[in-house]
This record gives C-alpha cells, structure tokens and sequence, in this order.
C-alpha cells in the first residue's frame, strides 16, 4: 500500500474556516484518497448551511459531504476513481434534495453548491490504480519509470480572462467582472468543465488509469497550491522532489508578496489549499 509523506489543509484567510477537505482511507486491499475545494452557490444564505454544530458557506457543506461519504458510507469495491466520482456525486444530489436544493433544469444547476475533487483509487488485488479530476483540482502519477503524468487546468481559459477583467475593470466586485463569473459558470457540467453538484457530466471528468505496481508516488492538490500562470509539470515536479511543506511555504510567501495578483496570477489572492502526497511503501 501507500504512505503519506505529505498532508497540507489551510485557510486562505484568518477569518474565516477553510472549505477544502482531505480524505485518507484504506481498507483491505482498497484505498480511496481525495482532495475536495468547495463551490458556494447562490441557494441558502452565505453561512446558512449546517456543518456539525455550526453553519457554513454552501461550498464548505458540499466538500463535508462529499468527504463524509468517501469516508463513512462507500463500499470501497468499485471499479475505479470513475466511480467513486459519480456516487459522490448521487451522494451530494440526495443531501442537497433533503435540504430542498434541487434543480428544476440544468439551466439553474450552475446555482448549487458543489465542489472540485481530485480522486484516487487503489486495488490491489486487481493490480490497479485510477485518479479522476472534477474541475480544476490538479492529480499527478509519479511511475517506477520516472515519467509523470498529470492533469491539465479545464478552468484556465475562463479563469485567465476573469483575471484580466478584474485589471481592466477596478476589481473582482465590478459588474463587467461578476457578470462574467456568473457566465462562466453556466458553463459547469456543460462545457469545458465538471462539479460535483448532483448533476455530473462524466464527459468532462479527466481520468488516468495505470497497473498499480508501476506507482511510485501520487499527489493530490486543490487550487490553492497553484497560480493560473503557474507552469504544472514544474509545480509537480518540485512538489515531488523537494516535498508539500517547502511549496506551501513558497506559495504563501508569493501570496503575502503580491496581494494584487499581478505576478502570480489568480482570481482572488487568498485561496484555501490541500493537498496529500504518497509513496509506495517498501514490501
């Protein structure tokens, strides 16, 4: 099975709680790993949505519940990363129609809360590993050959041109650039990219799937651990070889460096960050 030599979950602001969760679980001859970055959406009140004891944003829901069955309530005999995407997806459908958030058409789909995942799953007896990303969490596969391979950002294009709205317009608030959030995303679950909001179109889920004994190392990171302009492979590969710790440290420090993003590019200068990162251990 697998170790981990890597765990990050932190708030992208000190006033308020981190939406992302981290899942870990092995059982048997199965293994199911996550990263889950929650979307908030425009049902319920801001911090209306119960958590435990207390409330929260729609997307700090969504990723709970999400986590929650990954953890609690999944049969881990499943066919792959696939898979387990989609009965989280029916998982978080059947949550929100309890609390009677539900689409009447994909034209309003774009409203609920839902959330990004990057998912990995582990099958030993089968020989089989599979990782599956759902919007722009970003999942990397380090082989006993040295190649790695690793998703694409689906959101880069949309998020590149809110970027540059917010220079041109005076800020993230201005009308041209909300308007503009909000068309982007109408395109959820329908082109370009997927979220997990009870109405997943597998289409857009990005998967890789290899023998298991060719995996050395995997990672799994939200968006917070990474810029728009940032290059991915070199981000994989730092991450890789010099560890989660010393990335998150160069991450915030950018952060901290450049409040207005004009540097290190992206839609807000705070974004809450997770990620995990596991080897193969030696048998």
């Amino acid at each position: 099975m697998f170790r981990r030599i890597g765990k990050i979950l932190l708030s992208g602001s000190p006033d308020r709680r981190c939406e992302d969760r981290v899942v870990t679980r092995n059982h048997e001859e199965q293994g199911v790993f996550a990263v889950i970055d929650g979307v908030s959406g425009l049902v319920g009140s801001m911090n209306g949505f119960p958590i435990g004891d207390v409330h929260g944003t729609g997307g700090e829901w969504a990723a709970v519940q999400i986590q929650d069955f990954l953890l609690n309530h999944l049969d881990l005999r499943v066919r792959d990363a696939l898979s387990l995407v989609e009965k989280a997806d029916r998982h978080l459908k059947v949550a929100m129609g309890k609390l009677g958030f539900l689409p009447t058409s994909m034209d309003d789909a774009w409203r609920l809360p839902g959330a990004a995942a990057c998912i990995a799953h582990v099958d030993e007896g089968r020989n089989h590993f599979s990782m599956a990303q759902v919007g722009d969490c970003l999942g990397v596969v380090e082989l006993e050959s040295g190649e790695r391979r690793l998703f694409g950002d689906p959101l880069l294009t949309l998020d590149s041109a809110v970027h540059q709205a917010i220079g041109k317009h005076g800020g993230i608030e201005s009308e041209k650039v909300q308007s503009l959030l909000w068309k982007n995303r109408r395109k959820r679950n329908r082109e370009l990219y997927a979220v997990l909001d009870g109405n997943l179109n597998k289409r857009l889920v990005a998967t890789i799937s290899v023998p298991l004994a060719e995996v050395r190392r995997f990672a799994l990171l939200t968006d917070g651990l990474f810029f728009l302009n940032s290059d991915l492979p070199k981000v994989a590969d730092a991450i890789l070889d010099s560890g989660l710790d010393e990335w998150r440290e160069y991450i915030v420090a950018c952060e901290e460096a450049d409040p207005t993003c004009s540097k290190h590019t992206r839609v807000k200068p705070g974004d809450d960050k997770a990620g995990i990162v596991f080897e193969r251990e030696e048998s």
